[in-house]
């Protein structure tokens, strides 16, 4: 019997495709840029900041992925929930900044630490330069009997 489950949502970074719910255990949820261009990690589409991943023609790519480990102290008090991080990538794919959207207190840190592990390539414009984005990733954290 697996106690508990932590996964990241999904492999790739593109608009929405499936999103997170009960039914899929978090696996197939989309992992889509948000936001208006703004913050460091380097020039966007405008050059005035990143832009959503959805809006760019080649969407970053996750190289790899880390799941999270699930706080002990949580798993005890039957704490499960989908935490939602905003990570800025610079025009190289690296993690610039990483910031809880949407929070479930004692699993947001697990969440963070997983997420700034992973590795991205670059997004691209129509013209093939690199840019800096803004991705939405939800960390599914649940529960299983």
């Amino acid at each position: 019997m697996i106690p508990h489950r932590a996964q990241p949502a999904s492999t790739t970074v593109a608009p929405a495709a499936a999103a997170a719910h009960p039914g899929n255990g978090g696996t197939g949820a989309d992992v889509t840029g948000s936001g208006a261009a703004k913050g460091p990690g380097g020039l966007g589409l405008s050059g005035l900041g990143p832009v959503p991943a959805g809006s760019v023609a080649y969407p970053p790519r996750i190289l790899k992925r880390v799941t999270p480990a699930y706080p002990i102290q949580a798993r005890v008090r039957g704490v499960a929930g989908r935490v939602v991080v905003e990570v800025v990538l610079g025009r190289e794919g690296q993690i610039r900044r990483v910031t809880v959207v949407h929070s479930v207190p004692p699993l947001d840190q697990a969440a963070i630490r997983a997420v700034r592990q992973w590795r991205f390539s670059p997004a691209r414009d129509a013209s093939g330069a690199p840019v800096s984005v803004i991705v939405d990733i939800p960390v599914v954290f649940t529960l299983d009997d």
